[in-house]
């Protein structure tokens, strides 16, 4: 009790991981289920039960790993496995909630107008056998970037400086390394410090822009009369999306980590608060993250009930007019 800094940033580790765990199954849990065939929740039970399945098979191994390090030294590596049980939440989430959220939303169900015996009709009117033939738009998604110059620049440019802030360490004295004391950076750390992180945010700053192009590959599904405010829709879900992945992953992760290594270099004495500040930091940013994923998530299949309340629209009234 000493120490309520390390209590406290143990404490928020220790609800961190099990928070993460169970979102997945909590967001599915509270997706409304919308289907209505007996075939349909046939499907939403079988994936819910794996959904439950794994998501207890994840909290049997974080609390094993949590019991095993009661009977560890506190030097075994092995002590901080359970810290790291957090990244569980990307399979369970991806790979299990959302096809659940898929099955139980209508929104990615097939339109009323598919399923209801109402005639199919082309773009152009005409009726004909068959499944519904979509409407597409054909601009150029790569041109409708929604950021600006000066956040490229901002981002680049605290990048860079954060490189520059850890390489300015090596134009001061460092302790020997097989004299070393607690307190003290020797130049084998620092050099170790400088190359990992100028590694890891050059291959991020790589690989950002393919990233961001992924996004205007996502699948855009039009009703069949081409709507403008679905159009709309899209096109903002689009620009919100982008500009919330190059902020989390350009902007805020590089600088939190440079930070971070900065001070483990220049303030050495201080090295447990790192430890604190990162867990921390590191679970917000953590926890920001799953939410963004999870709003976003929502945002779309919202649009995707607003293109089957279209559809539904358009095939009640071609079946009052034929």
């Amino acid at each position: 009790m000493s120490d309520p800094i390390g209590v406290f940033g143990r404490f928020v580790m220790l609800c961190f991981v099990p928070m993460m765990l169970a979102a997945p199954l909590l967001w599915a849990i509270l997706t409304p289920n919308r289907v209505g065939s007996d075939s349909q929740r046939m499907v939403v039970r079988t994936r819910m039960s794996a959904l439950v399945i794994f998501t207890l098979l994840a909290f049997a191994a974080w609390g094993g790993l949590l019991l095993m390090t009661l009977q560890l030294p506190t030097s075994n590596p092995l002590t901080q496995a359970h810290r790291h049980m957090w990244v569980a939440f990307f399979p369970l989430w991806f790979g299990l909630a959302m096809p659940v959220i898929r099955a139980k939303s209508c929104d990615w169900q097939p339109s009323a107008s598919q399923t209801s015996g109402i005639p199919q009709y082309s773009t152009t009117g005409d009726a004909f056998p068959g499944p519904v033939v979509r409407t597409a738009s054909l601009t150029n998604r790569t041109h409708d970037t929604p950021l600006q110059t000066w956040e490229w620049t901002l981002g680049i440019g605290l990048s860079l400086a954060c490189i520059v802030c850890i390489a300015m360490r090596g134009l001061y004295p460092f302790a020997k390394l097989e004299a070393l004391e607690p307190g003290q950076v020797s130049f084998f750390q620092w050099a170790l410090a400088l190359s990992i992180y100028t590694i890891c945010v050059g291959s991020q700053w790589f690989f950002v822009p393919y990233s961001l192009k992924l996004s205007h590959l996502e699948p855009e599904p039009l009703d069949s009369t081409g709507s403008r405010e679905l159009q709309e829709m899209y096109r903002q879900h689009r620009r919100q999306k982008i500009r919330l992945l190059f902020w989390m992953t350009a902007v805020l992760v590089p600088v939190f980590l440079g930070a971070m290594v900065a001070w483990m270099v220049w303030w050495p004495e201080y090295f447990q608060w790192v430890g604190i500040v990162g867990a921390i930091g590191g679970s917000l940013l953590g926890i920001a993250g799953g939410i963004m994923g999870m709003l976003m998530s929502a945002q779309r299949m919202r649009i995707a009930e607003f293109k089957s309340q279209l559809d539904a629209t358009a095939g009640t009234a071609l079946e009052q007019t034929s």
